[in-house]
């Protein structure tokens, strides 16, 4: 069989639980593949794994890269230089999908509608012209790191004393942008060559009725399973959306995916107002792949793609594109 090597950026059960996580999905992944490829798996800090990346090579192999932490975005380039297949995004891509105000550039050059915003670094906040509520978000994170319920402010003292309080265990910079009232909506898809093939929309809608929960994608919401956003929220695949909205998320994203002359998988993550209008949030490389509960995964399934098919796609790309 031909050989895969999974790398991955966590293989301690024990870590954070965005973290950890990523090592049960490695896990998955495998066990699914290993009915046609020959499954290894390695951690990027190993001392022998540039040896092991030429021997993948000599093989004929390719790699199904998990590293997925913000400094981890470096792998695409190095997996490139060596000349191996890898799986996913480009380093071009995946550096933009961890800069939330850089992303937001080029979406606004395509068409997408964005929140205003400003960028700040450490404690400080500018007297920026914005409409509040606002909300604060790492500039350079993913998996929700760093948004916490608390990170909805309504003046600019409010923006203040949270940076103070954020700055402990997260330096920054900060993205504080208008806060959009409304549901969550995000658009897998595949990708080669610049050219997109859509999945069919997953939106996430909020309980009102939940105490004390914002209707936001939160940390808390992802990842702590004891909170009262885990549980707040539902999701919908495919999303009901009026027609004029999905083809303009749909013709947005492709016209991006050209732009970035993006291959591999992602999702562009979208927020819907009151009145159903899209605003773009960001374009998540290298998306989470786990066969339970995934965005998406579950948006392949609705196109009628089992979970090995999903996979395998992930893979064909893989191998169908010049690695460099």
């Amino acid at each position: 069989m031909k050989p895969l090597l999974i790398l991955c950026s966590c293989t301690d059960p024990g870590a954070p639980e965005d973290e950890a996580d990523t090592w049960r999905t490695a896990q998955e992944m495998g066990q699914t593949l290993s009915q046609a490829y020959a499954v290894e798996y390695a951690n990027g800090d190993d001392k022998d794994i540039f040896e092991r990346l030429h021997r993948l090579k000599e093989s004929g192999g390719v790699v199904l890269n998990m590293m997925e932490r913000p400094e981890d975005v470096r792998w695409p380039a190095i997996l490139g230089k060596i000349g191996v297949p890898y799986s996913g995004c480009d380093a071009f891509s995946c550096t933009l999908s961890t800069n939330k105000p850089w992303m937001k550039l080029f979406a606004d050059r395509v068409g997408m509608r964005c929140p205003r915003g400003v960028t700040v670094s450490g404690a400080g906040f500018e007297n920026a012209d914005l409409s509040f509520p606002v909300i604060l978000k790492p500039a350079a994170e993913d998996a929700s790191v760093g948004i916490r319920q608390a990170n909805i402010c309504s003046s600019r003292k409010e923006v203040r004393r949270r940076l103070v309080e954020l700055h402990e265990d997260h330096p920054g910079p900060w993205l504080i942008e208008e806060y959009v009232p409304g549901t969550d909506l995000t658009l897998p898809f595949f990708a080669c060559d610049g050219t997109a093939h859509v999945l069919p929309a997953l939106e996430v809608q909020y309980d009102k009725s939940a105490e004390a929960v914002l209707p936001i994608l939160s940390y808390e919401a992802k990842w702590e399973k004891g909170h009262p956003a885990y549980t707040g929220h539902t999701e919908i695949c495919p999303a009901d959306l009026p027609e004029e909205v999905e083809i303009e998320i749909t013709t947005a994203t492709e016209r991006l995916v050209g732009l970035l002359d993006l291959s591999g998988y992602a999702r562009v993550d979208f927020r819907l107002d009151e009145n159903r209008t899209p605003w773009f949030l960001e374009l998540n490389a290298n998306p989470r792949v786990s066969e339970s509960d995934c965005y998406f995964v579950r948006a392949a399934k609705e196109a009628d793609m089992s979970y090995f098919d999903t996979l395998s796609e992930i893979i064909r790309i893989a191998c169908r594109r010049d690695p460099a």
